[in-house]
């Protein structure tokens, strides 16, 4: 694209350096040619007039493309001026600034900003410049002066402010830039004089909508689809944007300042750079990957100063400390989003494992009422493309020392946000492998680009990452506890323990830290021994834990293979898998001296100890109100931990989750009936899948079986948050007569973002026949929904009322004819969380439903029935054994070897793959199908 421009230009100075001349004496008429001034004018004198003005214009332009010409090749930071050229020069500048664009050479090594050492912007600002008055932008592979002018100041032409404002970053203006370098960019009056708006970020805060930003931002709230596709990769739903984003605003006509004002962000710090280390490019996880950078508080460019001429500069006392447009943050605090996604996996995996082994007619055990909403919050919270995006980036550098041989440097830190991850060396590393990309001593890898990566099972350099907070750009700012163990715990118990849980929990969930052992000594019992998986160990002696730890090191000396380098070895990854131990009191002076010596990174023994130490987490405040300290960088963060109210509500979630937790389901008679009649012969339309729609329902309804659809709605459909709609609609069906208190508190959304979801659900469900609404304001406090509003849940509840063993198999068809899949099916990460009882007891019913039915076919000789009524129950409950033991039956007696042999190996490889044992029942199905008989056991 360069090259294009470059060449229209250079065709666009011939034709007017030396094709105006042509076309002047062909055509033009001259000042002779006027004659006598008494005799009558025929017009020669106009046009040898204008002659005359093409001649000095065209001299103009011609001085002017040499001084262009002239200022480009010098790299003048003062470009020379033609007095009275006015508009002529800066054509002329455009015109000869695209020309040479490809032709300069390079001449300067690739340009780097301020240095950091710690991931937190070094921008020389003071706290008192507001972070409006100047934004900067950090560029992409690709970008030169002029695509960034057109981008950031609505036109290319303006390439030159770019210029004037970046010297000591710009070593030739005429070339691509090197991606990673930040540019400060004009402020003030030069913004007002040209009405743009530049392309920036902005924070979505409660409230906020796709339309009330382009509104403020854009002056038009039409015009939210540019920002919905300048953000496409992380907008799926423009209806849905949740408190926290970072979302591109596109430049546009600047719009009239907002009523609202947002608070001023404090301005970036710059740490120092340890003696002898390279200062690296300044990054965030967020602008290392994003498109357009955020702005940042930088009035003019900091030049280039070695590490051992810049004096650290004072530290704020720390970052923000609350998030009062984040409704989750009164439950969760200061729990990441990535933490939160783990959990939630850790709940989830423990709730499969219940389901699976959940006997017929119970249900699973599910954790108070009142509990409920911290795991609805967790959903709010968590960001589950975060670890997926980390783990990816492990897992190929994993591949890469292994394929090398080469160990790499120490990891000083990682930055990690929902757009990128950022490695920072503490050398350089050489060529990083694809798709990382190199920036000074940081190797970036976008989400984009991890997409591409096939998935990995390779084990990983770095087990031992965890997150200690998040930095002033909103980052999570990760260390590798091996890099220099052990990490230090300061400031008082509470917070301790808190953040202990924390890392307890990272380190213990993550998938990159499959490989780890990790002990943990004090601190939080009841919540480590239920929140974290069975590998963990706890113990309340730390003279236990050094015992162990003793042998693993006197083992490990003997081997004189390095420990980085088995370690990602497929086939002696756990001789050197990461050893960790987690101290959340602190030791007696004898325990500390045995620890130092234990700790050595090279044998991957590391972990971390409550007390004083050169590098330390320092915490002050209160749990609601934490800040942090990273020492000695004496970087400020908002810490990473788990408050003690949130431990013990996710630990109480855990323990319910518990495979042996199960209790009496209320969709079950006390005895079976006799009083099951033969099933009528059916069509054979009526046992195929179609759902029996309700198209022609006169009242509205929701599908919760499959994917989520409320039809038969009297109003028009929202434009926007129709997903939010349909879950509260499914919220008052499960609540009906509930207050907007308490709505609000379940859901965990703001109570703003309550009542404009309410007031579109009311429109889209309009009125009936005889003018009631569906949704009738609450006058008296109490929220319901008209009697006629129903769901494919409510009418299953109504079918299997009399309970389901006692249903006659012509109703359990009726039954499993309203599942449509799933129990919801396309619910969003986030959303539907206070609905996992709704949910579990679904799938619960209907793989019942599904195995009473079958087998009644199978007693009857009915196969299609039998295959339908599996093959139906198991879209609600997929992979569920008990399900697949009916399907294997169904097949053995239809002599269907091939099916059953393929049903085996899928029950089979479920079992290895989840690393679970099937009941003893499956295995005697399996034998009986494939042998024809059990296998014979031993008589005691």
């Amino acid at each position: 694209m360069v090259r294009i421009r470059s060449i229209g230009a250079a065709l666009a100075l011939v034709v007017v350096v030396v094709g105006a001349p042509l076309a002047l004496l062909f055509w033009g008429v001259p000042v002779t040619a006027v004659g006598n001034l008494a005799r009558p004018d025929d017009g020669s004198a106009l046009l040898a007039l204008l002659t005359l003005a093409g001649w000095v214009a065209r001299a103009v332009f011609a001085v002017s493309v040499v001084l262009e010409a002239v200022n480009i090749v010098g790299r003048r930071a003062v470009p020379l001026r033609l007095p009275l050229a006015g508009g002529l020069q800066a054509i002329a500048g455009a015109l000869v600034f695209a020309a040479l664009s490809p032709a300069v050479p390079a001449g300067a090594a690739p340009p780097v900003a301020a240095p950091a050492s710690s991931g937190v912007e070094a921008t020389g600002a003071t706290q008192a410049e507001s972070p409006t008055e100047v934004a900067g932008y950090l560029v992409r592979p690709g970008d030169d002066l002029w695509s960034v002018a057109e981008q950031v100041l609505g036109e290319g032409r303006h390439w030159r402010q770019l210029a004037e404002i970046n010297p000591q970053l710009l070593a030739n203006p005429t070339v691509d830039l090197v991606p990673g370098t930040r540019l400060v960019l004009p402020a003030g009056p030069e913004q007002s004089h040209h009405q743009v708006a530049r392309a920036h970020t902005v924070v979505v805060e409660r409230g906020d909508t796709l339309s009330g930003l382009a509104e403020t931002h854009l002056g038009n709230g039409a015009k939210w689809p540019r920002i919905y596709r300048a953000n496409a990769d992380r907008i799926d739903d423009p209806d849905l944007i949740d408190v926290g984003w970072k979302l591109v605003i596109p430049q546009g006509k600047a719009a009239p300042a907002p009523q609202r004002q947002r608070p001023p962000r404090k301005p970036d710090v710059s740490l120092e750079v340890p003696q002898g280390e390279q200062p690296a490019p300044v990054q965030s996880a967020t602008t290392a990957a994003s498109p357009v950078a955020e702005p940042t508080a930088t009035p003019t460019p900091t030049p280039t100063v070695t590490a051992s001429a810049q004096a650290a500069p004072e530290v704020p006392a720390a970052v923000t400390t609350s998030a009062p447009g984040d409704p989750s943050w009164p439950l969760l605090g200061g729990l990441g989003g990535a933490a939160a996604a783990m959990i939630l996996a850790g709940v989830g995996l423990s709730r499969a494992n219940q389901l699976r082994s959940r006997p017929l007619g119970r249900r699973i055990a599910q954790p108070p009422v009142d509990l409920r909403r911290y795991e609805t919050a967790l959903g709010r919270r968590e960001r589950p493309d975060s670890p997926v995006l980390l783990e990816r980036a492990l897992r190929r550098l994993g591949a890469h020392v292994h394929a090398t041989g080469r160990p790499l440097p120490r990891l000083d830190r990682v930055l990690l946000d929902d757009v990128g991850v950022v490695f920072h060396w503490h050398r350089p590393p050489g060529e990083p492998p694809e798709p990382f990309q190199a920036s000074g001593s940081a190797w970036l890898l976008s989400a984009r680009s991890a997409a591409s990566l096939p998935e990995s099972t390779h084990p990983v350099p770095f087990p031992a990452l965890v997150t200690l907070g998040r930095e002033q750009s909103g980052a999570w700012l990760m260390v590798d506890l091996e890099s220099a163990p052990p990490l230090a715990l300061r400031g008082p118990r509470t917070l301790r323990h808190a953040a202990a849980a924390a890392m307890a929990v990272e380190l213990s969930c993550s998938p990159w830290s499959a490989e780890l052992t990790l002990t943990v000594v004090g601190g939080d019992e009841m919540f480590v021994r239920a929140a974290c998986p069975e590998l963990v160990r706890f113990t309340g002696d730390a003279t236990v834990a050094l015992d162990d730890l003793q042998v693993t090191a006197l083992q490990r000396s003997d081997d004189e293979a390095p420990t980085a380098l088995l370690r990602v070895d497929p086939d002696r990854a756990e001789a050197g898998a990461a050893q960790v131990i987690l101290l959340a009191d602190e030791p007696t002076a004898d325990q500390r001296q045995r620890l130092d010596a234990l700790f050595d990174g090279d044998l991957g023994i590391s972990g971390v100890v409550a007390g004083a130490g050169s590098w330390s987490l320092a915490l002050e405040g209160t749990e609601e109100a934490a800040r942090a300290t990273l020492e000695p960088s004496g970087q400020p963060l908002l810490p990473h931990l788990i408050a003690a109210h949130t431990r013990a509500a996710i630990g109480t979630i855990f323990a319910a989750t518990d495979e042996g937790a199960h209790e009496p389901a209320h969709w079950w008679a006390d005895q079976d009936s006799d009083n099951v009649r033969t099933l009528v012969p059916r069509r054979a339309d009526r046992l195929s899948v179609d759902d029996r729609r309700p198209s022609d329902s006169a009242h509205p309804y929701l599908r919760l079986f499959g994917p989520i659809e409320l039809v038969g709605a009297a109003g028009p459909a929202p434009a926007r948050s129709r997903r939010q709609c349909e879950e509260y609609c499914g919220w008052l069906l499960e609540n009906p007569g509930s207050t907007a208190t308490r709505m609000t508190s379940e859901l965990v959304v703001a109570e703003t973002t309550r009542r404009s979801n309410m007031s579109r659900l009311r429109s889209w469900l309009g009125h009936d026949p005889i003018g009631q609404p569906y949704l009738p304001e609450a006058y008296s406090g109490r929220i319901a929904l008209h009697p006629e509003v129903g769901s494919d849940w409510r009418r299953l509840q109504a079918l299997i009322a009399p309970g389901l063993n006692r249903l006659t198999a012509e109703t359990l068809v009726d039954v499993l004819d309203l599942v449509r899949g799933a129990p919801l099916a396309d619910a969003a990460p986030g959303q539907w969380r206070w609905a996992e009882e709704l949910r579990t007891d679904m799938a619960s019913v209907a793989r019942d439903a599904g195995v009473l039915l079958t087998r009644w076919a199978i007693e009857h000789r009915d196969l299609d029935l039998a295959r339908w009524a599996g093959a139906r129950a198991l879209l609600a409950a997929p992979e569920d054994e008990l399900l697949l033991v009916e399907r294997i039956r169904t097949e053995h007696l239809a002599g269907n070897t091939g099916e059953v042999e393929r049903l085996v190996r899928w029950v089979t490889g479920q079992a290895r793959v989840l690393g679970i044992d099937l009941a003893p029942e499956t295995v005697d199905a399996c034998q009986q199908a494939l042998e024809g008989r059990t296998r014979p056991r031993a008589v005691r």
